[in-house]
């Protein structure tokens, strides 16, 4: 059963993608929503080269934190300071940054996320296809350790996936028209496992444009068994949500539900 599911990926050739063009755009906001630890902000590099188009959407819960929104404000970033109490997840800490966001479309990307190919390129080809949603790929960024290299294959198979199901969007990124997403996230649980694939699932309860962007960025992946375990739980417990709690949304997609309620 597994090996006839997984063969799905045998139809990504054929599936509905937007290629990356010559054109590139600027009209765009890098959001990157960082709570809890410092320690979780690690692609202040990459971004330093769009320091002008990102946005750091910082929660402070803490001395800590609010420690680290100053250094950030001091060494040149523009930080959205959020105050959010109780149980506190990405998609909260972006909808409340959003309202300091102007320009038409926003890039949701994690503290660990980079990519080689510009961005701009990434919305321009959104906005020409009249995207209000874009899942993009996810790949490993190191690959060193036996963990690492499993994780790295099943991202490289998983992506396939997407060229049919565009909805299945990925934490570590994913391209939005603003206005759709200040949309989505106010319907949105906020419950941390699962939380990125339940943004797509609203986008399609919405009816808006789902689709995927060909376009790869780069992030980290568990580097020992027993952090990839962790990992996994909280995976797991987001799909026994998305499954079970949220039945009558991802009954809307009998392939996958089968998958996760019968074999996962």
């Amino acid at each position: 059963v597994l090996v006839s599911l997984d063969m799905q990926n045998l139809a990504s050739r054929w599936g509905r993608i937007i290629p990356l063009g010559d054109e590139t755009s600027s009209d765009y906001t890098l959001v990157v929503p960082l709570f809890g630890d410092p320690k979780y902000f690690r692609n202040g590099d990459y971004l330093a080269r769009f320091r002008d188009r990102t946005l750091l959407a910082v929660n402070v819960d803490g001395p800590k934190m609010k420690r680290f929104v100053a250094e950030l404000r001091e060494a040149g970033w523009r930080v959205h300071a959020s105050r959010l109490t109780g149980r506190v997840s990405c998609p909260e800490i972006v909808l409340d940054a959003l309202r300091s966001v102007e320009t038409e479309y926003v890039i949701r990307i994690d503290g660990d996320t980079t990519s080689v190919e510009d961005p701009g390129r990434a919305v321009a080809a959104a906005r020409a296809a009249g995207a209000d949603l874009c899942s993009v790929k996810i790949t490993v960024s190191r690959r060193q350790t036996l963990i690492e290299k499993l994780q790295a294959v099943e991202y490289d198979m998983s992506m396939l996936g997407r060229h049919n199901r565009a909805w299945m969007t990925s934490g570590a990124c994913m391209i939005a028209r603003t206005s759709s997403l200040r949309a989505i996230l106010s319907s949105h649980s906020f419950w941390f496992p699962g939380e990125d694939i339940e943004t797509g699932v609203i986008a399609k309860h919405f009816r808006l444009a789902v689709r995927h962007v060909d376009i790869r960025f780069y992030t980290d992946a568990p580097e020992t068994f027993r952090a990839w375990l962790r990992q996994r739980r909280m995976w797991w417990s987001g799909s026994f949500r998305m499954a079970f709690v949220n039945a009558d949304q991802t009954l809307r997609f009998p392939l996958t539900f089968a998958y996760t309620v019968c074999v996962v």
